[in-house]
């Protein structure tokens, strides 16, 4: 994931977890607790109830979501410029006695604290602690006001300072994306004749229809998405606040994950978006849409999900699209002349540096599970195809923050003795063109 918006069924765990005694909730007075040990701070320890008489911004991060680290900025800005009004604290999970990722996250966070000297005060706590606040997903953000109540909740990241400072001031009630906002925003409606059948209960429970095709508008949260169509998702695939463009992925190309993972997939094979021709006048391929499909078990095979959404999508947007073969813009990764023997690894216990949110650390693994780092840090830009003709497992070190820019990687990938260098490639492309079937 590392990459991603408030997911459902975390939203609900949440939910369920902070009507606990000692949990965050909206509205009420913040639980207490003590850091230890707090970096950047005029204390080595400190509570919420320190903070009274100011706003309290509490981060609660963790390695292996790029959240975590990529709002980072925003609440340094906000500590350095508005700590006045607002008091700002970066708590991570971490354990004394924990061996991998919630060791790396206090090494890793050091990375960042020394590279951009960050102004807000740290500190860490074991897991176990963390639950007993109601913290099981991270990154969430918790905004305490003066009077020590919880303004605010967010699952992921903070939205913009000047939305912060509005709440602060007064100006608004609440923060768009907390969960007093996503709640004040359901609507519910009284019953009525024309609703649809099984609509909130209308004509009985609303599982009982046998097939079932939805597609909407973008909805005011986020939750977990399939990244292909699979049997893994039974007879049913779900994609929530997804563009046109990745909808039309999901419904022509192969049913296997566009992304870099490390089982079976497309990634490299497949342009990443489509091709759109023979319109008058493009659709907005940014505006999001959430689309589910349900169809009987015994119609659930991925080719027929598939088929049924290609239908839906062409009547939605009066688009239908082939799958052609094209020369296509790539990032090609090759080795420079005689760099071999400097990757080869050394053997050892394998490490893909999966939860590597600074420098990159790979041993013992295979040079996909570079590719796979490099998407996950540039995905916007285009595929990046394995050109080095390398057979054997690697070990390299990237000194490259997950925030900085491609030609940062690109020069740290130059000292390792690889290219990252701009071609084309033939890939599949999905081309969209206008259909000529009305509805």
């Amino acid at each position: 994931m590392k990459r991603s918006l408030v997911a459902i069924l975390l939203c609900i765990t949440q939910i369920v977890q902070a009507n606990q005694p000692g949990t965050f909730v909206e509205g009420q007075p913040s639980p207490q607790f003590s850091l230890q040990d707090v970096q950047n701070f005029s204390s080595t320890s400190f509570s919420p109830a320190d903070a009274k008489g100011k706003w309290l911004l509490l981060n609660f991060f963790a390695i292996g979501c790029a959240s975590s680290f990529t709002s980072l900025a925003k609440i340094d800005s906000l500590q350095r410029y508005y700590v006045a009004e607002v008091q700002t604290f970066m708590v991570g999970k971490w354990d004394k006695e924990a061996t991998g990722r919630d060791r790396e996250l206090r090494d890793q966070y050091a990375e960042y604290q020394e590279r951009y000297s960050l102004a807000m005060p740290f500190a860490y706590m074991p897991d176990s602690a963390l639950k007993k606040l109601g913290v099981w997903t991270m990154p969430y953000t918790v905004l305490v006001d003066q009077a020590g109540i919880v303004r605010a909740i967010f699952h992921i990241g903070i939205p913009s300072l000047e939305q912060v400072l509005a709440l602060i001031r007064g100006q608004i009630v609440n923060l768009p994306g907390s969960y007093a906002d996503i709640q004040q925003k359901k609507v519910t409606h009284p019953f009525t004749f024309g609703r649809p059948l099984f609509e909130k209960g209308n004509g009985g429970p609303q599982t009982t229809y046998l097939y079932r095709s939805l597609l909407t508008p973008e909805q005011p949260f986020n939750a977990p998405n399939p990244l292909c169509i699979n049997s893994g998702y039974g007879n049913q695939v779900q994609f929530i606040n997804k563009s046109l463009d990745q909808l039309l992925m999901y419904a022509y190309a192969d049913t296997m994950s566009l992304l870099p993972n490390y089982w079976q997939n497309i990634y490299g094979k497949y342009y990443p978006i489509p091709i759109w021709e023979g319109f008058k006048q493009l659709p907005d391929v940014t505006k999001k849409y959430c689309y589910s499909l349900v169809v009987p078990p015994d119609r659930a095979h991925p080719f027929e999900l598939q088929g049924i959404m290609q239908d839906d999508l062409r009547a939605g947007f009066n688009a239908v699209a082939i799958v052609e073969t094209r020369r296509m813009p790539c990032w090609k990764l090759t080795v420079r002349k005689g760099k071999h023997a400097d990757l080869r690894s050394k053997g050892g216990l394998p490490k893909d540096g999966e939860y590597d949110m600074a420098a990159i650390h790979l041993r013992n693994v295979p040079v996909s599970k570079l590719i796979k780092h490099l998407w996950d840090r540039y995905r916007t830009d285009d595929p990046i195809v394995d050109a080095t003709g390398i057979d054997f497992n690697i070990d390299l070190d990237m000194d490259v923050l997950f925030t900085e820019p491609l030609d940062f990687a690109r020069k740290a990938l130059h000292k390792q003795g690889l290219e990252l260098e701009q071609g084309t490639c033939f890939m599949k492309v999905v081309v969209v063109r206008p259909s000529k079937k009305r509805y």
